[in-house]
């Protein structure tokens, strides 16, 4: 029988999106990629190859 979720508080919300950012900084470092955050509110993304 599944469990219920639990109700994430506020604080833990706050982290979850910065820490999976990191995580995936982390996981393309690890794969040879140069890759950084992009700056809060950036209105694009742009790729170099």
């Amino acid at each position: 029988m599944p469990t219920p979720k639990k109700n994430r508080t506020l604080l833990e919300r706050a982290l979850v999106g910065p820490a999976g950012e990191h995580y995936v900084l982390y996981q393309l470092h690890m794969m040879g990629m140069l890759a950084s955050l992009a700056p809060t509110n950036a209105p694009t993304v742009t790729f170099s190859y």
